[in-house]
């Protein structure tokens, strides 16, 4: 009896944007997805922002063990990735991803399929133009970059294509393209064979200087000018942490352009989903849908999810596991997107480990970590604001549902969260002993660095990492 499994991240959504969006859509593919699941209200990512967030998730282990910190470190070549394991009992495993980080370089392993780059290229196999020039200069730099390319028409077509897509209602952000890859991909794949695919979404990933492109020619250019201001304000470096940078209005328009983002991708998924019912009706489909961690709106000073903070809204995350047994539960213990990986591999073949469908096996404590190395993809860090610097950990025990224990820098606190929420409070300075026995556990080491390629680097800066 063949199995099938496939994890899908819908990157950057904040869990209370995702709660809300279920509250008013009823019937659409999520609220059908929920109903029939194991849903989770206090599901965690490791970190606050993509690579070491992706890298627990395929590592079972927590950033400072796994070593993956910046834009050019990979995860440590003694940790086995899941795709390696899947690889080594036989499971055919494929990729598609509009995210950077989940590829061979950075070390999760080497996937029997990969298709990437579906963000910035139609034509991954060809030059993507990318010019920093303005005006008439910018459009003489990208032609003479498309003469200069060994595929100059399917270059040319890349150049108009990155432009179209700035606007939803020309072109996505790959996730069109990449559903369609994905469903031929299964019905090529033999319907006996053991399957694992993931994929990444980046359309719920808000990167507010593109999305001021998209909302003037959506809506109107009032609209345009709010996110342009919006903008500013998420991609200012050099932030006062005890300012209010954004205003109701701001804040209402984020959730705005993520519901409408995450309306346009339950159409895709449904397809999706249907297509691996299909492919694994002669045996067993386990399909996971969370995020890899959400985003800031100015809470306790953190906005946008690149500067490194362990508040709720950026590391509290949607979490939803359809199993063959059908079961139906919301959970509300803390849980780790780190223990997909013994969830999977337990699925697929017997694995000592954590796993998401039976809350018996879940340790004692969960983390969510910023080890500070997050600041080194930052042009100039010496502008950044001393507030952002400080490493953080936050670290929940799985007895203790409301409590929150964070570290900054020298200090200690203790928080009050919601159970089912994102809200928290801080009541003041303790739990020093349980970050120090979190930190005992697991031993901190930073991975190998690595010269990132050209178009790893392009997309990293179309998506305002670098």
């Amino acid at each position: 009896m063949s199995q099938t499994v496939a994890v899908v991240v819908l990157d950057s959504l904040r869990y209370d944007i995702f709660k809300n969006y279920l509250r008013a859509n009823p019937n659409g593919f999520f609220n059908r997805l929920v109903d029939s699941s194991i849903s989770f209200t206090g599901a965690t990512a490791a970190a606050p922002w993509s690579l070491p967030s992706h890298a627990s998730i395929f590592t079972g282990k927590y950033p400072r063990e796994h070593g993956a910190l910046q834009f050019n470190t990979r995860i440590r070549d003694e940790f086995p990735t899941l795709v390696d394991q899947l690889n080594q009992i036989g499971v055919t495993t494929a990729c598609f991803t509009s995210n950077e980080f989940v590829q061979s370089d950075y070390g999760f392993g080497d996937w029997d399929h990969f298709g990437g780059h579906y963000g910035h290229a139609r034509f991954p196999d060809a030059h993507s133009p990318l010019s920093d020039e303005e005006g008439i200069e910018k459009i003489k730099d990208a032609l003479g970059q498309v003469r200069a390319s060994n595929k100059p028409i399917k270059s040319l077509l890349n150049a108009f294509y990155s432009q179209a897509r700035r606007s939803p209602a020309l072109v996505d952000d790959g996730a069109s393209s990449m559903t369609k890859d994905m469903i031929d991909w299964l019905e090529r794949t033999p319907a006996d064979d053991d399957v694992f695919l993931f994929c990444n979404y980046m359309e719920t990933h808000v990167y507010h200087k593109q999305l001021s492109t998209r909302l003037r020619r959506l809506w109107n250019v009032r609209n345009g000018r709010k996110l342009d201001s919006l903008h500013a304000k998420l991609r200012n470096k050099n932030l006062d942490p005890n300012a209010t940078l954004l205003n109701d209005d701001d804040i209402a328009l984020f959730n705005r352009v993520v519901a409408d983002e995450l309306r346009y991708l339950e159409g895709r998924l449904d397809r999706l989903y249907d297509a691996l019912l299909q492919q694994s009706q002669s045996g067993d489909c386990l399909f996971i849908l969370c995020s890899d961690h959400g985003d800031g709106l100015g809470e306790e000073g953190f906005v946008y999810h690149d500067f490194g903070g362990v508040t709720e809204p950026l590391v509290r995350v949607p979490l939803v596991i359809n199993s063959p047994t059908g079961r139906q539960e919301k959970v509300h213990r803390r849980a780790s997107l780190s223990w997909i990986y013994s969830t999977v591999l337990n699925f697929v073949d017997e694995h000592d480990g954590p796993d998401l469908a039976d809350p018996a096996t879940y340790p004692t404590y969960v983390a969510a970590e910023n080890t500070g190395h997050v600041m080194d993809i930052i042009d100039s860090p010496e502008d950044v604001h001393e507030y952002y610097l400080e490493d953080r950990l936050a670290v929940y025990q799985a007895d203790e549902v409301n409590r929150k224990y964070v570290s900054a820098g020298d200090e200690c606190s203790v928080y009050s969260v919601e159970t089912d929420g994102i809200e928290e409070t801080r009541l003041g300075e303790g739990g020093r002993d349980v970050i120090e026995t979190f930190e005992q556990r697991h031993e901190s080491k930073i991975g190998t660095k690595f010269e990132v390629s050209e178009s790893t680097e392009r997309r990293l800066r179309d998506l305002g990492y670098i």
